[in-house]
């Protein structure tokens, strides 16, 4: 990997060989190599979506397969230039993504065999990536950092030697509550912004980066950390003014999901305090970013999938001592 721009970090990259279904065979391949320059050029529109699948919830399997099917419905047969990253995946997910049609005749997938902890990223044949890799972070749930680089066209009247890259790169960042001056989450934001701003080497250059996945934004201290001197990565959440926050009586329910806060999480459950914006899209660079059409509500530049879906999932439920199963 000397040719593929890295900051100087503790933990060696792990390169990964992503992997393309072959209808011939049915199988999952490795991907051949791409060339130094792919088709991805300045100025061309890549659409990202982020989910994060939640592995201890019952029914992953089935969740994981009703998702893709979801995006299937939202991006057509054949869809555009499209990145979908995930976390939370475990073994079960993942095989239902793999037997998944929509994902087989469209996507690369970084990970066909399921890591302890991981994050797969997928790809559309559309957008050529020429590296993919994982970075440890310090850790104590052993979290890392997914990344994968996209080279970008040359222009017409720009042939350089120096391949100009574009760094996508997701993470689910410590959970839980942590202790004041013991935090791991702005320790492991500051290695992905060094990762999103690595130093260039002789054959490539890192002109923009963003990470996008499951930022955990719990205590008070990361409501910030972005913007830390040693991280210094901008919230695209950010960029317009907040929507005011409707005022509900207290028997007054609210029916936006809390679309005027960004929430992205905690609808499943019953306790209110975990709605929050966990999931979050940070960036640096030389990007520009506009809210996905096909998002079901649009927020500043932020766009929401999936609100409202859902899937039968057969739960174990034990109650009176008896032993039933229930529809969720």
């Amino acid at each position: 990997m000397s040719s593929v721009p890295l900051p100087k970090i503790n933990s060696a990259p792990q390169l990964l060989h992503p992997s393309v279904h072959e209808p011939m065979t049915s199988d999952w391949r490795p991907l051949k190599p791409v060339f130094d320059h792919g088709d991805f050029c300045q100025g061309k529109l890549l659409r990202i979506v982020s989910w994060n699948i939640n592995f201890m919830a019952p029914g992953s399997a089935r969740r994981a397969f009703a998702i893709m099917s979801h995006l299937e419905e939202i991006f057509g047969d054949s869809p555009p230039s499209l990145v979908v990253m995930l976390q939370e995946v475990n073994s079960q997910s993942l095989a239902a993504i793999l037997t998944h049609a929509w994902v087989r005749n469209n996507f690369v997938l970084s990970n066909i065999e399921a890591p302890q902890r991981y994050f797969t990223l997928m790809t559309s044949r559309r957008v050529q990536a020429k590296t993919w890799f994982r970075v440890r972070l310090p850790s104590q749930m052993e979290r890392d950092a997914l990344v994968v680089d996209i080279p970008i066209l040359p222009s017409e009247n720009r042939l350089e030697q120096t391949s100009q890259i574009l760094r996508l790169c997701t993470t689910h960042l410590e959970s839980l509550p942590e202790v004041e001056s013991q935090e791991w989450r702005p320790l492991q934001l500051v290695q992905i912004s060094a990762l999103l701003k690595a130093p260039p080497t002789p054959r490539a250059q890192i002109v923009a980066g963003l990470v996008r996945g499951d930022m955990n934004p719990i205590s008070p201290l990361d409501t910030t950390s972005h913007e830390a001197e040693n991280v210094k990565l901008h919230d695209i959440w950010e960029e317009k003014p907040r929507p005011p926050i409707p005022q509900l009586k207290p028997f007054q329910k609210g029916f936006t999901f809390g679309k005027a806060r960004g929430n992205t999480w905690g609808y499943q459950s019953r306790a209110a305090k975990s709605r929050k914006r966990l999931d979050k899209l940070i960036c640096t660079g030389f990007v520009d970013t506009f809210p996905l059409s096909k998002a079901q509500d649009l927020t500043r530049k932020i766009g929401r999938l999936g609100i409202g879906v859902k899937t039968k999932v057969e739960v174990l439920e034990s109650e009176l001592k008896e032993l039933r199963f229930v529809k969720d």
